[in-house]
């Protein structure tokens, strides 16, 4: 009887010890809202209840460059964003970083090296060629991997210019130097088949004629739309239409690794698994889910002839087979939207009533998701251009109110362990999965039921003990 209790009692602690460790990696807690100021220059953070309202970071050069985007990490623990403030020697016009929710440790993603750590590297000089096709441009500002600097190259339709560029730092032995042209309205070219070895000391020439065409036409370089991959360390990210994807060690140059699902806007968001993703599609404006990898098609769940205006932020809700977005109802207003859907079917749901009864109109948009799935942050402006504020809502439309900030872009994250439980998504269902630590503990529990059922013919009477 003694083992016996023994055995049980030290199986118990065992149990124990797993839920608990289980308990506080979900509870584990660094929930709070990133966003970004109304004239994108400094980073903030805020609790959800609206208290600690703090400056994580503030922008370089803020009369020049503005933030694109914010996005808190799934734990909580750190901050990307999308920045053009090292467009001088990138070969994007914004790029990812990641920094600590304190400010410190700001990190490039894409297109590394940084500016800084370039400086130390051996410089040479290219040389290139360019041919316009086009008929209605003729100033670019072109930009050579590893240069210090854009420069302004101005050439005439149907003409050609060569151009040399100086000062180009040196990749590595066989690295190929990209080129990329872009114009006044941000459209951009890159001719996939020229690129320059840059030599120290020496001027190299490019490898082939650069034809600035609608064929090498690749729409902006802006890195934009940014999202967290949830159980990863990378961020998803909209780069002219092409998701990508992009992790904190990624090679010299790297932009990262397609996700080989192209026009799309920057209005899109991961499942909270990390294997699906809700986007809405450029050329219909309509909102589609998609299983990256999978060789079935997107499923479109918002269909454009229900909305026929612009889809402004989006984000899937934990758990559930559930999208929240902001939709442009009318010019004088915007609302937030749940849209659910099953095997056969999709349900819209209204979540706000803003009708446009305020003397300059009533918009909602770039929706964000609390971690329990409860409730949405989002902002709220009384005039299309005007000085946004942050609200939250309940997810049933109940409770919406004032966070008592100004800002734009929230993002709600946090809440989550780095490596949270995964959640199995179909285009049908979710279900989550069981928790190892219950499985395990269950298991023993079996085990010594079956090893004091072996030992006696009766089994005692615990209740009675």
């Amino acid at each position: 009887m003694k083992r016996r209790l023994t055995i049980f009692y030290l199986l118990t602690v065992i149990g124990c010890v797993l839920l608990s460790g289980r308990v506080s990696a979900e509870t584990t807690n660094n929930e709070a809202i990133v966003y970004a100021t109304n004239d994108g220059q400094q980073v903030r953070l805020i609790n959800p209840d609206g208290s600690n309202d703090r400056a994580v970071w503030n922008i370089p050069q803020p009369e020049f460059y503005a933030l694109f985007d914010v996005a808190l990490s799934p734990d909580g623990t750190s901050i990307a964003i999308s920045s053009p403030h090292e467009d001088a020697c990138s070969l994007l016009r914004s790029d990812v970083f990641t920094m600590d929710t304190s400010g410190n440790n700001l990190r490039r993603l894409t297109s590394p090296p940084t500016c800084a750590d370039s400086d130390h590297l051996p410089r040479g000089s290219v040389r290139v060629t360019f041919e316009n096709q086009l008929s209605d441009v003729s100033t670019f500002v072109i930009y050579v991997e590893g240069a210090r600097n854009r420069e302004t190259v101005t050439v005439l339709p149907g003409s050609t210019k060569t151009w040399t560029f100086h000062d180009v730092a040196d990749y590595g032995p066989g690295y190929r130097h990209r080129i990329v042209a872009v114009s006044d309205t941000t459209d951009a070219w890159l001719d996939p088949l020229v690129s320059a070895d840059v030599i120290p000391g020496q001027t190299s020439t490019a490898n082939a004629l650069y034809r600035i065409s609608n064929s090498t036409a690749a729409l902006n370089f802006f890195a934009f739309g940014l999202d967290w991959r949830p159980t990863t360390n990378t961020i998803g990210y909209s780069l002219g239409g092409d998701l990508k994807t992009i992790g904190p060690n990624a090679p010299i140059g790297s932009i990262g690794d397609s996700l080989n699902l192209i026009d799309v806007t920057y209005t899109w968001a991961w499942s909270d698994d990390g294997k699906w993703v809700a986007y809405v599609d450029n050329s219909t404006d309509s909102i589609y889910i998609w299983e990256p990898g999978s060789s079935t098609p997107p499923r479109k769940i918002v269909n454009n002839t229900d909305l026929t205006a612009n889809i402004k932020g989006l984000d899937w809700v934990p758990g559930e087979n559930k999208v929240i977005f902001a939709y442009e109802d009318y010019i004088s207003y915007e609302n937030l939207y749940a849209v659910s859907w099953d095997e056969n079917d999709e349900t819209l749901v209204n979540l706000t009533q803003f009708d446009g009864s305020a003397p300059d109109g009533q918009y909602a948009n770039y929706p964000s998701v609390s971690p329990d799935g409860q409730s949405i942050v989002f902002q709220y402006r009384t005039w299309p251009t005007g000085t946004a504020e942050l609200w939250t809502i309940k997810m049933d439309g109940s409770q919406m109110q004032s966070l008592g900030v100004q800002g734009v872009r929230p993002d709600w994250g946090g809440g989550q362990p780095s490596a949270p439980t995964a959640v199995m998504f179909s285009a049908a269902t979710a279900t989550p999965t069981q928790p190892i630590a219950t499985l395990l503990f269950t298991l023993l529990i079996l085990v010594w039921s079956a090893t004091s059922l072996v030992a006696q013919k009766k089994r005692p009477n615990w209740s009675r003990s």
